[in-house]
């Protein structure tokens, strides 16, 4: 849904190569917005997914209006083990 959305909105429909978006969860933050503790009432099938998605994709085609492209650029990588307390 976020890929087909995202396509939508660049106008990338049927190009050649074909577009590919990707959304990375684990890196970018959980898109989980279950509210557990009060439930909000049940809405139909997708219907949550397509509102998620729709929103991120959105969001992250805004973005890329601000953003300039550049044929190089550094890459890093962080990484730390989180600690729990049981």
């Amino acid at each position: 849904m976020f890929c087909q959305h995202l396509q939508e909105l660049l106008g990338a429909e049927r190009q050649e190569p074909p577009f590919v978006a990707i959304v990375a969860n684990g890196p970018s933050g959980d898109f989980n917005n279950i509210n557990f503790r009060n439930p909000p009432p049940p809405k139909a099938a997708y219907e949550q997914m397509r509102f998620v998605a729709e929103n991120v994709a959105s969001k992250g085609h805004a973005a890329i209006g601000k953003s300039a492209y550049r044929s190089d650029g550094a890459l890093a990588a962080r990484y730390r083990e989180p600690v729990t307390a049981w």
